[in-house]
């Protein structure tokens, strides 16, 4: 009961500074403090502190006095965080290494696609179409630049060398690494079929529905969260079957 306290109180103070900072709308406030505390109870300080660090680093790379508040709201927390929480409960039971590793493979793989997102946006060209290898505009899905690929690196090395504390075996923390990068590659595949909108009045294809935008490609109700909880998905099962 101590933990569950002390885990409400930590993510409550986190979260109510992320809400006045406008990083979190109040859907995902909320659940962020749900998922923050049984995080904390079941996962411990340290589980808990790399979630928060993926929250934290990704808000502060994303800045930028000509980007506008990010408010998440629950499906964006939840598609980032939830599988994270399900292999960090399943560890503290089982206390067996592979579901530490699947715990940050999937803080990993969220970090190294919001970083090569948010990094390449600072690109001077635009991003090339992953399949089609064509210039595409700059903070759509299924872009990739040389810029994004090396802050998808970055997140990854990070992300993979915090494990070190949990992991001492250098094997896995190459896996880690390596299918955290992995996990970026997928998620900007999975975006060319993310749903997208062509904006009336500017002509610009977006990625968020608007009053003056009309449906223009991909599949309708693939958004960007469920992009990135079916790459999240695929690269945990995978690493999981590689070593079952």
């Amino acid at each position: 009961m101590i933990t569950y306290m002390f885990g409400f109180m930590l993510s409550t103070v986190i979260v109510l500074l992320a809400y006045y900072k406008e990083s979190l709308n109040i859907s995902g406030s909320v659940s962020a403090i749900i998922i923050g505390t049984l995080l904390y109870h079941y996962g411990g300080p340290y589980f808990f502190f790399v979630l928060i660090s993926f929250f934290v680093l990704s808000g502060v790379v994303g800045y930028s006095k000509d980007n506008a508040p990010s408010n998440r709201n629950a499906l964006q927390v939840i598609s980032n965080s939830l599988l994270a929480l399900l292999f960090a409960m399943i560890y503290s039971y089982q206390d067996t290494q592979i579901y530490a590793v699947l715990f940050f493979v999937s803080i990993g793989v969220s970090a190294s696609d919001t970083w090569s997102s948010e990094i390449g946006k600072c690109s001077k060209n635009d991003p090339y179409h992953i399949l089609k290898w064509r210039r595409v505009d700059k903070g759509l899905s299924g872009g990739v630049s040389l810029l994004g690929l090396l802050g998808a690196i970055a997140a990854s090395l990070l992300y993979s060398l915090m494990a070190i504390v949990i992991i001492r075996d250098f094997y896995y923390i190459l896996l880690i690494f390596g299918f955290s990068f992995l996990g970026s590659i997928i998620d900007s595949i999975l975006g060319v079929f993310q749903v997208k909108f062509r904006d009336s009045e500017t002509g610009k294809v977006v990625e968020k529905k608007s009053e003056t935008s009309v449906y223009y490609s991909g599949i309708k109700f693939l958004t960007n969260s469920g992009v990135n909880f079916i790459s999240n998905l695929m690269i945990v099962l995978i690493v999981y079957f590689y070593f079952y």
